[in-house]
């Protein structure tokens, strides 16, 4: 079965497939907020770099959310490159803001964390949504 139809077999087997990429947009639109909002609105975490371990995981967990609704290869690549730009984006945004500034750091822990879940993701055979999916229904069931 070429890769394309494998993406056809379970995007199909995704029941809530929609709804969990409307989740994924939120997530997206979640990231922007937080990026974008006065720095002094953001909960403060007293520990050293604890923004670039935010960065990696917010990041990551995109990446983790679409690599499980797009299993093409050449689609989860787009969606890494998608992160990356996002990533980069968003710090340039910053510097543009009275209250935020760009850093490098972060870009590169927003890199990172995608391309760490993408690695995963392709390497592994990592079914976890379809997994929760099939949880759900067996809590809705009973």
């Amino acid at each position: 079965m070429s890769s394309d139809n494998m993406s056809l077999v379970i995007k199909h087997s995704l029941r809530f497939h929609s709804v969990w990429r409307l989740l994924g947009w939120l997530g997206i639109v979640m990231v922007w907020y937080f990026s974008l909002i006065p720095g002094d609105e953001l909960p403060q975490f007293h520990i050293n770099h604890i923004d670039k371990l935010e960065h990696f995981a917010s990041y990551a967990l995109l990446m983790s959310w679409f690599a499980q609704l797009y299993l093409v290869s050449r689609s989860r690549m787009a969606w890494l490159i998608g992160f990356v730009l996002m990533g980069g984006l968003l710090e340039l945004l910053q510097g543009l803001t009275p209250t935020r500034s760009p850093e490098w750091l972060d870009m590169l822990a927003d890199s990172g964390g995608a391309l760490v879940a993408y690695l995963f993701a392709h390497y592994s055979d990592s079914r976890w949504l379809l997994n929760l999916e099939r949880l759900i229904s067996s809590i809705t069931t009973r």
